[in-house]
């Protein structure tokens, strides 16, 4: 199975640097249908099986700016944002200020910020997105997947996938930033990462 991966355009929580996660349903800005919309050329000659997107708005927009108003796709709770708790909503260069040994050095959330915004955990998010990537191979072993998605989710999804321990081994992926997997047929089969964080701009 080819599985794609794509993070939603740009929000206005995104400019802001507010903390956007699962408990925040923010609609994509001006700037995010435009990157949507640059991206759309890629995918114009691909037919996808199978189509999973977060139900979040920006999502939403963005699988539509994407492929059409009239795409057919199927929404799964498994692909939302990482709910950050408390945080939700909350001024990320504040937080980076209060609380300094929650963030690694690019501004990324880590996962000690648990005990403190009482969010939804790294390992959670893993194993759920991994489960639909897994789903998904079963349903479509030679089958062509798009999965349209957030940053933290993302991320997550692939260093599961890759079985790679801390998810901090992998950086932000930039809205409307591509990951590509051939994950094979069966999910015994040795899975490739073929590229990561490929923007519009790349192709």
């Amino acid at each position: 199975m080819q599985l794609t991966l794509v993070r939603h355009g740009e929000t206005d929580y995104n400019i802001k640097h507010i903390v956007q996660g699962g408990g925040s349903d923010i609609p994509l800005n001006d700037a995010g249908h435009t990157q949507a919309q640059a991206l759309a050329p890629f995918f114009k000659n691909q037919t996808f099986d199978e189509i999973l997107v977060s139900p979040m708005i920006r999502t939403l927009e963005t699988v539509k700016d994407l492929l059409g108003a009239d795409v057919q796709f199927d929404t799964d709770d498994r692909l939302k944002e990482m709910n950050f708790g408390q945080w939700e909503g909350q001024s990320i260069t504040a937080l980076r200020a209060e609380y300094p040994g929650c963030f690694d050095r690019a501004g990324l959330i880590l996962p000690e910020y648990v005990s403190i915004a009482h969010g939804e955990t790294y390992e959670a998010v893993r194993q759920r997105t991994s489960e639909a990537a897994y789903d998904a191979l079963n349903n479509n072993p030679d089958g062509n997947v798009l999965f349209v998605s957030h940053g933290s989710a993302i991320r997550a999804m692939t260093a599961e996938l890759m079985r790679v321990a801390q998810v901090q081994q992998f950086g932000q992926i930039a809205n409307v930033g591509v990951v590509h997997f051939d994950m094979g047929q069966k999910p015994t089969e040795e899975l490739r990462l073929d590229f990561y964080n490929r923007t519009y701009i790349d192709y």
